[in-house]
């Protein structure tokens, strides 16, 4: 991990570096689970995968993210293909916080909350 602060500051912190890097697109995003929750960084995730009354495009099916996306967990210290967490967010129901599609471009959808 980065050394302090909880996984929520960490991602931010990881969605920034990755912005000013030119990485995109991103997704700040989130699962809740036994009463905790925990945020993360998309990648890559495909435009479009975040329909929830599409099951093709709901942000909550992996599979539809596309082969490129990437989960960076900054408080894990750890980044992995999405489709290596599928079963785990079948679960979970990730949501999406905040998608930046272009440098500076942030946008807070109104997507899937985990809540």
């Amino acid at each position: 991990g980065l050394g302090c602060g909880n996984c929520g500051e960490q991602a931010i912190m990881a969605l920034q570096y990755l912005n000013d890097k030119g990485v995109l697109p991103l997704d700040l995003s989130g699962v809740q689970y036994n009463n905790n929750d925990h945020q993360f960084v998309i990648i890559g995730r495909d435009t479009g995968s975040d329909d929830p009354n599409d099951e093709a495009t709901n942000i909550q099916d992996v599979a539809s993210w596309g082969g490129n996306a990437v989960i960076c967990d900054p408080w894990k210290g750890k980044a992995y293909p999405a489709m290596a967490q599928a079963e785990l967010f079948r679960q979970t129901k990730p949501g999406v916080y905040l998608r930046v599609t272009s440098h500076g471009a942030w946008d807070a959808p109104n997507l899937v909350t985990t809540s």
